[in-house]
């Protein structure tokens, strides 16, 4: 594979690219208030409804994107291998879905936050080492930033950090295969949704058989639009993951946690005591020096094709 460089100035489609990955990271970022809806009810059954309506929402999306094209019939004919990449990335992506929901009625919105802060170091060194991608001098400072704002969390922290670690390597790996699956991302998303449909289901139906909890309608309305909730930032970063170099992906992704971070801290009142005070500032220096450098190439004219 080629080396891509993240100092290249954008094309216009890299352009585009860039503005929906930045869209899906902001959508990301307000999660927590939309699953705090749903406190009353487990993780696990939110994960699950999350899954079933999800693959709703990718369904009908792929629907109506093929109709035209006539490639509605490619939903079923794609190899094996595509099929086993997509179970692998499903799987993934339940798991770091089911542990977020988790640590946010759990009162753990900035652990959970942490989590996207790291991501973004597992990705840039997984675009670095396996897709040959190249760091400019600005990117090499702000990864520093932020891998230093981040052992000082690590080190510092009460407990061991376990579920920042489990959602940021989780995602990281789901970012991985969605790089690989070459097709098309509508097309993937439907068949992730199909993957986890029939699990869903069932642990949809048994959790509510067994629960004395009486779910509201407001709360029936929440699960439902918990697809489009759901499907509509992970649809944009589908588009974008398949266009920019995966290490740009990677620290655009400071967005989702910055807003998270200042949810859990300013809406929900969690606690942040001084060492959380100097990793997060150290890792929007990181961040900072990130979104300056992509500024800068964004402000720059598209190379004419």
């Amino acid at each position: 594979m080629n080396a891509e460089s993240t100092d290249s100035i954008p094309s216009r489609t890299q352009k585009n690219a860039m503005i929906l990955g930045v869209l899906s990271y902001v959508c990301w970022g307000f999660f927590p208030l939309y699953w705090k809806l749903l406190h009353r009810l487990p993780a696990f059954e939110i994960l699950a409804h999350r899954m079933i309506w999800s693959c709703v929402f990718y369904l009908l999306l792929f629907t109506v994107s093929s109709w035209q094209t006539g490639q509605l019939k490619s939903l079923f004919t794609q190899p094996l291998q595509t099929w086993l990449k997509t179970l692998l990335a499903a799987g993934v992506l339940a798991i770091n879905w089911g542990i977020y929901i988790y640590a946010v009625n759990s009162g753990q919105i900035v652990e959970g936050s942490l989590a996207y802060f790291i991501n973004p170091l597992f990705n840039v060194a997984v675009g670095v080492l396996f897709f040959k991608e190249k760091l400019s001098g600005i990117l090499r400072l702000a990864l520093l930033f932020a891998l230093v704002g981040v052992l000082v969390q690590v080190i510092f922290a009460p407990k061991f950090p376990w579920i920042a670690l489990t959602l940021a390597t989780s995602f990281c790996t789901y970012g991985v295969i969605k790089k690989t699956l070459r097709i098309a991302p509508d097309l993937s998303s439907a068949m992730e949704g199909l993957c986890g449909l029939l699990p869903a289901l069932a642990i949809a139906s048994v959790m509510r058989q067994q629960s004395e909890l009486i779910v509201s309608g407001h709360e029936w309305a929440f699960l439902i639009g918990a697809g489009l909730v759901t499907g509509l930032p992970l649809f944009l970063f589908s588009h974008a993951a398949q266009k920019l170099p995966y290490s740009m992906m990677g620290m655009m992704q400071f967005i989702a946690p910055t807003l998270q971070f200042s949810v859990g801290v300013w809406v929900y009142g969690e606690r942040l005591g001084w060492a959380g005070i100097i990793s997060f500032a150290l890792i929007w220096v990181g961040a900072g020096c990130y979104f300056w450098n992509l500024l800068r190439k964004m402000a720059k004219p598209s190379p004419v094709l």
